[in-house]
């Protein structure tokens, strides 16, 4: 299958993923960097990442919420209640209240139950 590359924009053949063979290594290779600097240096902000490894804070951002580092530093929030993080989008009790639930399709919808004692509405 042929795919826009979503950083480049460059048609490449793939199999899986969202990036080009070129990317994908500059993004692995970023990410080793961070990775290091974070190990040398865990409280370190993200300007002073940049600074030392070139990444930009965008990525160090994106590699946080992908749960892949870990910074003592950088302020995240949950994306549902704004409950700080550590790393990734969701805090453990808002992805515990997330329920599956199967429309009549069979595609899969996630409800988010509430603390009033609403109930999901069914499809």
């Amino acid at each position: 299958m042929l795919r826009n590359c979503q950083k480049c924009y460059r048609v490449f053949s793939a199999l899986h993923g969202n990036l080009c063979p070129a990317c994908r290594q500059q993004a692995q290779t970023d990410f080793e960097a961070v990775r290091h600097y974070l190990e040398e240096q865990p409280a370190a902000s993200i300007e002073e990442i940049h600074a030392a490894t070139g990444v930009s804070g965008g990525q160090i951002l994106e590699f946080l919420r992908e749960g892949r580092l870990r910074s003592i530093s950088v302020q995240m929030t949950c994306e549902v209640c704004h409950t700080p993080l550590a790393a990734g989008r969701i805090c453990d009790a808002c992805r515990d209240r997330l329920k599956p639930a199967r429309p009549a399709s069979g595609e899969r919808v996630y409800i988010m139950e509430t603390d009033k004692g609403l109930k999901p509405r069914n499809r």
